[in-house]
């Protein structure tokens, strides 16, 4: 038998361990790919952990960024407005670009006269009486908030005179007899806004049922309870004073559209009487200074009136009440809305936008002025984000 040569065997035993050899690398680069997946991915949570914590910090601090803002708002209402006698937009509070920088973004600040606007609160006590005129508890509103305007002693050779617009009857106002004041302004208000006029009443009915003091429906088209009891989501009416105007989205006859066109013009405040300030209508606010002078002052003349208005606005209502433009007026007239207008301003709207890093937060705060210290302002509610 002849045997193999030695080299065979040796070439045999070569070829048996070459593939294991090659499985070994095998193995070894499996394993380095999944330890590179694994520390990748343990990389890309710590980062994002990493950031996560990084946002959080910062939206922790934006509630604290938001008091600055307001307390920035307050200082600069005390400086620019406290010793002032009168409001208007000359003063540093109405400058439109207010902010502060951030290391990392900035804080902007807006703020607004509210009572450049509707006081819709105006409508609680406003009530008609059998004679055709409004009543109710303070003297000083009589024409604003449909309150009573005779003496507390009730003797009628004292009692105010009759309303403006029966003072010098017009056949608008002989239709509205008995129609408080404050709910003419308001229906000739919506109609200044392009609402058409049965939409106009129908939204003026509903406003002053939803507000007034009571649950008894004393209009043609208004609603009180049974309405609002009677829908998928019932609830009752307030009939009590308003803390922003975004409440009467749910008055009978409002819709979206009707309410993005009307709240511009419309706030509400914690007073009971309407008290306008001329000295902070822009001219994009001549309708409302038309609704309050209703019918005696045209759309043009309003504009006219707000466009020759001093630099610093005017020095008293009895100044702003001589101007050319209402010279037409009836002194009586004039005489009754004067209790509606006013130079100064009690209330204001605050609007804050922080922006930081990417991140975004708007609030907007209310802000008064202190009943006992004309100087001092106090914030009495805020909320975060966008109230429309």
């Amino acid at each position: 038998m002849k045997r193999k040569p030695a080299n065979t065997s040796r070439r045999l035993a070569q070829q048996l361990k070459t593939p294991k050899r090659g499985m070994a690398m095998v193995i070894v680069m499996v394993l380095l790919a999944v330890m590179t997946l694994l520390a990748a991915n343990m990389s890309g949570r710590i980062q994002q952990q990493i950031g996560l914590a990084l946002h959080q910090q910062e939206y922790q601090a934006l509630p604290w960024l938001t008091v600055a803002a307001e307390s920035q708002a307050l200082r600069l209402l005390r400086d620019s407005v406290g010793l002032e006698s009168t409001v208007n937009l000359s003063q540093a509070w109405a400058q439109e670009d207010l902010h502060f920088a951030l290391p990392q973004g900035r804080v902007s600040l807006a703020l607004s006269d509210l009572q450049a606007c509707f006081n819709l609160n105006a409508l609680h006590e406003a009530q008609i009486s059998l004679a055709g005129q409004t009543s109710g508890s303070s003297p000083n509103t009589g024409e604003g908030g449909g309150e009573n305007t005779e003496p507390e002693n009730g003797e009628p050779g004292h009692s105010e005179p009759e309303n403006p617009a029966t003072a010098n009857p017009t056949p608008e106002s002989a239709a509205q007899n008995g129609t408080p004041l404050v709910v003419r302004q308001l229906l000739a208000l919506l109609k200044s806004q392009d609402v058409p006029e049965y939409r106009a009443e129908l939204l003026a009915d509903n406003l002053w049922e939803f507000i007034d003091v009571d649950s008894v429906v004393q209009t043609a088209q208004g609603r009180e309870d049974g309405e609002y009891l009677a829908r998928d989501l019932p609830f009752y009416p307030p009939n009590s004073l308003l803390t922003d105007v975004s409440e009467i989205r749910p008055v009978q006859g409002m819709d979206a559209a009707l309410y993005q066109r009307v709240a511009p013009v419309l706030c509400a405040i914690p007073e009971k009487n309407l008290r306008i300030n001329v000295n902070t209508l822009g001219e994009d606010k001549a309708p409302l200074l038309e609704a309050v002078f209703t019918p005696y002052v045209s759309r043009m003349q309003a504009e006219q009136i707000l466009r020759e208005r001093p630099q610093q606005g005017w020095e008293s209502v009895a100044a702003f009440l001589q101007t050319p433009a209402l010279a037409d007026v009836d002194s009586a007239v004039k005489q009754r809305l004067k209790t509606l207008l006013t130079v100064s301003s009690d209330y204001f709207r605050l609007s804050v936008r922080i922006e930081m890093n990417g991140v975004r937060r708007d609030s907007e705060a209310v802000i008064g002025r202190s009943a006992s210290d004309r100087q001092g302002f106090y914030v009495l509610w805020h909320q975060q984000g966008d109230l429309e």
